[in-house]
């Protein structure tokens, strides 16, 4: 796998674009400057190719098995129309359509956002495989390890892990970590489309993707976004708030340690441990979360740290 991506980024960064079995021509990088990667934030090949008149989006699942999930999603009777149509898997690989935007908006109303999320946590999961891959045991909690290694956090570590375990496989949402405005597009039709779906999964913090679609939020937008949000669902005993921060704090330590801002990632862990908000909203202004919401687990390990116990 490691030579056959070398191969092709070396390849495609010449610009010097090839063909692939299965008849897919032109294949290329998404992003056509020189030196565009062909990997994604989460190590996997992304590219774009066509066969034919049709152009695709050729991009690898975790393993032949969540290829299999983003397809049966992507036709998922109670989501028509919100993802791109999938024409075919190989193994691990996933071919969809690439989407054309339309001529009307070019950002959407955080309630359009809101909107196609609750389809998202509102849409059966019984008629969907398994999804083969874990967005929290397979990627977040690795990455969260091992910069908690670094930062003499491990065994707080190991705490966030047991409460977020024992919440996200308590129950199945379908789950997508980053929809953001820039991972929409408006098609021909005037319908908002997703189009990044290479970590699409299920699992129990359904609001954890929320958290990620404010934080790409102009920031006078992200209390309203929450709200609505909230306001369609799912409901505050779905949300496991200690669960909800402790996933978040992980999800954003990984972020920043593996972007190479240490600076940043210890600060999130300090705020976490001292009981503040790490969220990218304003709890304050959304009663109905700060009802439901305690920060007791920040605020319990931050005491157990000083007793030396964490």
């Amino acid at each position: 796998m490691l030579s056959l991506i070398r191969h092709l980024r070396a390849k495609l960064c010449r610009q010097n674009y090839g063909s692939l079995p299965y008849g897919y021509e032109d294949v290329r990088p998404v992003r056509r400057a020189i030196g565009g990667s062909v990997l994604n934030k989460a190590g996997r090949l992304v590219l774009r190719g066509r066969r034919g008149d049709q152009d695709l989006k050729i991009y690898e699942a975790a393993n032949p098995e969540h290829a299999r999930f983003i397809q049966a999603a992507s036709e998922h009777p109670d989501l028509e129309g919100l993802f791109p149509e999938v024409i075919d898997t190989h193994g691990a690989y996933v071919v969809s359509e690439w989407l054309l935007p339309g001529q009307g908006e070019r950002s959407p109303p955080v309630t359009a956002i809101a909107d196609l999320q609750q389809r998202l946590y509102a849409a059966s999961v019984s008629i969907l495989p398994n999804p083969g891959f874990d967005y929290w045991q397979d990627l977040i909690w690795p990455r969260f390890s091992r910069a908690a290694d670094l930062l003499n956090k491990s065994k707080l570590a190991d705490r966030i892990d047991h409460v977020v375990s024992r919440v996200w496989r308590g129950s199945s949402f379908l789950v997508h970590p980053d929809i953001t405005p820039a991972n929409l597009v408006c098609d021909q039709a005037g319908r908002w489309r997703v189009i990044d779906n290479e970590l699409l999964t299920l699992g129990g913090l359904p609001m954890l993707g929320s958290c990620s679609t404010a934080l790409a939020l102009r920031p006078n937008e992200r209390d309203t976004y929450i709200a609505a949000v909230l306001a369609r669902g799912p409901s505050g005993a779905d949300i496991g708030p200690d669960a909800l921060r402790a996933a978040w704090l992980a999800r954003c330590v990984s972020t920043f340690f593996f972007s190479g801002n240490v600076k940043r990632a210890s600060e999130m862990v300090m705020r976490y441990e001292d009981g503040e908000s790490i969220f990218p909203f304003s709890e304050g202004a959304i009663p109905e979360f700060v009802e439901s919401t305690s920060n007791t687990l920040g605020r319990g390990l931050a005491d157990a740290t000083k007793a030396g116990h964490s």
